[in-house]
């Protein structure tokens, strides 16, 4: 790979996505998040949505390690759903 990057980028402290995710939402809770359909996702609102979802899926018993399916159509509850999973 060499070719496509040949000087490496440190990274000071590595996070995982979803703490990148809630670190701007907490940052900016107002501003748009999900471009998509009639109006969009806040930052607050699509975190808002998938934590619900969240919470769902635990108090049915899943758990970090489980894997769950998402059938929808592309909409901000689709990206809400990849979130909350």
């Amino acid at each position: 790979m060499r070719e496509w990057n040949a000087a490496p980028s440190p990274v000071a402290d590595p996070q995982c996505v979803h703490e990148l995710f809630e670190e701007q939402a907490r940052r900016t809770p107002e501003a748009a998040a999900v471009v998509l359909g009639p109006r969009p996702w806040s930052y607050a609102e699509l975190e808002g949505r998938a934590n619900q979802l969240a919470r769902a899926l635990r108090r049915r018993g899943l758990t970090a390690e489980t894997r769950v399916a998402i059938c929808a159509e592309r909409s901000p509850e689709m990206v809400a759903g990849c979130w909350g999973c």
